[in-house]
């Protein structure tokens, strides 16, 4: 398979409120609909993105949003349920096309803030992913699938 590396920074957030609200061809689950609300509210000022944490969490939302709308199956287990989720390291995010069979490793960051430099190398970087265990880690210990992915 074939590992597509792709770095999320930045005006996401802005475009997401332009798409609908509803979709169409796929099964809205529990985390989806939490999600979903939670965006709403912070699109109506009922949910302040008042802290770094809070407004890391809404960029993870809204990127497993965007991919589950493209109809991409997330792959990692860590996702973000409420807007004050605890902070976690490792990989934010992994999808699969299901069509395709391809791979998506996505990093969330909130408008300008850099990708680290890590022990391990750059954040994103075939060595930063490969090191650590970090798919493993974000595919719950699931060596066949970590292995596909790399």
């Amino acid at each position: 398979m074939v590992v597509i590396l792709r770095s999320f920074i930045n005006q996401k957030t802005e475009q997401y409120f332009l798409l609908p609200l509803s979709i169409s061809g796929y099964i809205a689950t529990p985390l989806y609909k939490g999600q979903k609300q939670i965006v709403t509210q912070v699109k109506e000022g009922i949910i302040s993105l008042s802290t770094s944490i809070r407004k890391g969490n809404f960029g993870e939302i809204v990127v497993d949003l965007d991919f589950f709308e493209k109809g991409y199956k997330d792959i990692h287990i860590n996702k973000v349920n409420s807007i004050d989720h605890p902070n976690y390291q490792g990989i934010d995010h992994i999808f699969q096309d299901e069509i395709s069979g391809q791979y998506v490793i996505v990093e969330t960051k909130w408008r300008n803030t850099p990708i680290s430099t890590t022990l391990s190398g750059r954040q994103i970087s075939d060595s930063w992913i490969q090191n650590n265990n970090r798919i493993l880690n974000a595919v719950d210990g699931n060596i066949q699938l970590a292995n596909e992915i790399l």
